[in-house]
């Protein structure tokens, strides 16, 4: 998503045509065989274009071998709020501005809703042009998140990958922008979505889950053609006509 990536994507969607993007998986941290998955995303670097169009079968999400957490009861007036942010790339991506800007931004309006309890602010791992923000914790890389995660009332991201792990171990999430995890989360920052977080039924986790699996392919998926085939009838729904 660097480089001349935003100008491309938005070149090709204003004339109606559409861009297939692979990035890094967003459950490849968790279960069986993460590493080596790509996500699949159309017309951007998030799946979610297509990704709950329909129910999709489960058998892909089993065998990740996941544990699914039950929901968290943390939650008080002083509870804690994990904000995850973006590296400057992601930023440039979505127009968001300079990225430590941004994350400032967003945590004070954070402070506007939740004038009580702890904000700990996670950049994102890999990017090393964060800085700290004053009057919050701050989560460097050598911290894991499930460490941060469990003792955290909830998320809040514009769309990073750690979302989904929230809602795999249990914490609630509040999305911002275009993100996997916005079918299972709350959206926006509001008295409501901080005071009354959000979290999904046992049964609409699991399918959204099951769908997530569907945006997910591996090397040998992708060489055999069978990702190809999946990705190729999800353009078809979105109206592109390939000569047979």
């Amino acid at each position: 998503i660097m480089g001349n990536a935003p100008s491309i994507v938005s070149q090709y969607v204003e004339r109606g045509k559409h861009i297939v993007i692979f990035d890094k998986a967003l459950i490849r941290h968790l279960g069986k065989g993460g590493h080596g998955t790509f996500r699949v995303g159309i017309d951007g670097p998030s799946p979610i274009k297509y990704m709950m169009r329909v129910l999709r079968p489960f058998e892909r999400w089993e065998k990740r071998r996941i544990n699914l957490e039950q929901r968290q009861q943390l939650y008080n007036v002083r509870g804690t709020i994990l904000y995850c942010g973006s590296s400057q790339k992601y930023c440039d991506f979505y127009n968001l501005g300079d990225a430590n800007d941004y994350a400032e931004g967003i945590i004070n309006q954070i402070r506007d809703v939740k004038t009580k309890g702890k904000i700990v602010y996670r950049p994102k791992p890999s990017w090393g042009g964060a800085r700290e923000i004053d009057g919050t914790l701050f989560s460097g890389p050598t911290v894991a998140l499930k460490r941060e995660l469990r003792s955290s009332d909830m998320l809040v991201t514009h769309g990073s990958a750690a979302s989904v792990e929230a809602i795999v171990g249990g914490v609630p999430v509040i999305t911002l922008g275009p993100c996997a995890a916005q079918f299972v989360s709350g959206n926006g920052i509001t008295n409501e979505t901080i005071h009354e977080p959000y979290f999904p039924s046992e049964d609409a986790r699991y399918h959204w889950l099951c769908n997530l699996a569907y945006c997910q392919w591996n090397v040998d998926e992708l060489q055999s053609g069978e990702a190809w085939g999946f990705i190729r009838n999800e353009l078809v729904q979105l109206g592109v006509k390939f000569e047979t």
